[in-house]
């Protein structure tokens, strides 16, 4: 782990590989919420570390005066997904257990740095200006582990909420809701408290972030959703 500094208010990160596309994007985003929320961040981006992304990334963080901590987790450059949408959307059993590898191994370096809140941004979602004082609003006012936002997924425009309830049939009901709401699962936007940071994720077939807020819930732990701002979740290069 790359880093230096005193102990983050906030941690902001997620794992990344090949998204030089997107990072100076991204960075300005989390730029943008955390200095309208008033509050210090950091960014903490798992992957490769040779990786192009880190490049961009190092460069657009000294620009724009944001603190960036590095973990590089062993992976071979390369292993990401340049073949447009279509091919980074297949999911099996073999990439959902990495990805709760990869998820953990982040979560075993916020751990260490101790931050008050960590949001796990996924790095194809550019964080609305918004949506981090809002969600550190709701998690001050209810009882909530941790809080999830709202996501306009691009190319069709539509909006798309990180967030879902398990029907007694298994089944996961994405649908909008109140501006504060709470839910069973929260996906590609998560501000954690401490309590929701310790826990792992989890297999499970219908993702890990299933996994992860099923196992919150196992822990007597409830998550909230605020959507009164929409963040864009661009899914690839190509849109």
């Amino acid at each position: 782990m790359t880093r230096s500094g005193a102990q983050p208010e906030i941690l902001i990160g997620c794992p990344v590989i090949e998204r030089e596309w997107v990072i100076e994007r991204w960075l300005e985003h989390v730029g943008a919420a955390t200095s309208l929320a008033g509050v210090a961040a950091d960014v903490l981006l798992l992957g490769p570390t040779r990786d192009l992304t880190f490049v961009r990334g190092r460069e657009v963080a000294r620009r724009i005066g944001i603190r960036l901590i590095e973990v590089d987790s062993g992976e071979e450059v390369g292993s990401g997904n340049r073949g447009g949408l279509g091919a980074w959307r297949v999911w099996n059993e073999r990439r959902l257990i990495h990805m709760v590898w990869l998820r953990n191994q982040l979560l075993g370096a916020v751990r260490e740095l101790g931050p008050r809140f960590f949001l796990s941004l996924d790095s194809d979602v550019l964080l609305h200006e918004m949506s981090l004082a809002y969600m550190l609003e709701t998690c001050s006012t209810f009882d909530f582990a941790a809080v999830g936002g709202k996501t306009n997924m691009t190319p069709r425009g539509e909006d798309v909420p990180n967030c879902a309830w398990i029907e007694e049939s298994g089944r996961l009901a994405r649908r909008s809701a109140a501006s504060v709401s709470r839910v069973d699962v929260l996906m590609a936007i998560k501000l954690m408290t401490p309590a929701a940071y310790m826990i792992d994720y989890e297999f499970d077939s219908r993702g890990e972030d299933v996994g992860w807020s099923i196992a919150c819930a196992r822990n007597g732990l409830g998550l909230g959703w605020d959507g009164r701002s929409t963040s864009e979740h661009v899914m690839a290069k190509d849109v």
